[in-house]
């Protein structure tokens, strides 16, 4: 019987031998990670990088997103599809609550 660990490598390495080695891209300061997380999840993630660059192309900061009114974030988000029907990154991230 194979132990815990030699069966961990032995799948760890079938992954490697079927999809390659993961590319591992750098990571976003901490904000911008958790929107650009948020965005990703009813989208793949090239509507979600669009959705994310629309925001910081219209919103100069975070702040602004989250100062904006609903519709203004929600219109610009179309790419992501990830529009939920309560609202924007408010409902999630509501003010005085980050």
């Amino acid at each position: 019987m194979k132990t815990a660990r030699k069966l961990a490598a032995e799948v760890h390495q079938r992954l490697l031998d079927h999809y390659g080695q993961p590319e591992w891209r750098n990571p976003l300061p901490p904000l911008d990670e958790l929107v650009s997380t948020i965005l990703s999840q009813n989208t793949n993630d090239v509507n979600r990088d669009r959705a994310f660059n629309s925001l910081r192309d219209r919103f100069p900061t975070w702040e602004a997103v989250r100062d904006a009114e609903g519709e203004s974030v929600i219109q610009g988000d179309s790419d992501s599809r990830a529009r939920q029907p309560e609202g924007p990154a408010h409902s999630v991230c509501p003010a005085g609550n980050h």
